[in-house]
């Protein structure tokens, strides 16, 4: 397993009402964001995204992205993706927002087994991930502090609007 399949995991795993912040880049952890609970800060553009922000942005929810990145590939998880179809178009397929005599549309229905193979690889976490059962730990507000602060983290909880990070 890889490490977003244990992430995923947890996200799916702890229960809802408690605060989850991934601190990451991979595009594929937009998947976890099923939930208002589960926000993602990403270190190189220094934004989060929520499940509201990313359904803004993509205009689909986040159980759908599995599939966006299945038919427009991953580079960085060598998944090839249906050839000359990129996210948009694949958005737009998932949508329903493409035209079924357009030149993707074709494409996309012409590799729908690879399609369905490749999203086995892209949907998180993979089957057979184990759940965690996480519980409460000695850590305290002032101690959850000192360490954000120490990483450099305080103010981009505060900028998440995070409460409990004082």
């Amino acid at each position: 397993y890889e490490a977003d399949d244990l992430i995923a995991s947890l996200c799916l795993s702890m229960p809802r009402d408690t605060l989850k912040i991934m601190v990451t880049m991979d595009q594929d952890m937009y998947q976890c964001l099923r939930t208002p609970d589960v926000m993602m800060w990403d270190i190189k553009k220094r934004s989060m995204t929520t499940e509201k922000s990313f359904k803004l942005e993509w205009n689909i929810g986040p159980e759908d992205w599995a599939l966006v990145k299945a038919i427009a590939g991953d580079v960085t998880d060598c998944i090839p993706g249906v050839r000359n179809v990129g996210k948009v178009n694949a958005v737009d397929f998932v949508n329903g927002d493409l035209e079924e005599d357009s030149r993707h549309y074709k494409l996309i229905m012409n590799d729908m087994e690879k399609v369905e193979q490749y999203f086995k690889l892209t949907k998180l976490p993979f089957p057979g991930v184990k759940t965690f059962d996480v519980g409460p730990d000695d850590v305290t507000r002032h101690s959850w502090n000192k360490v954000m602060e120490r990483l450099g983290l305080l103010r981009m909880l505060r900028g998440a609007g995070v409460s409990y990070a004082a």
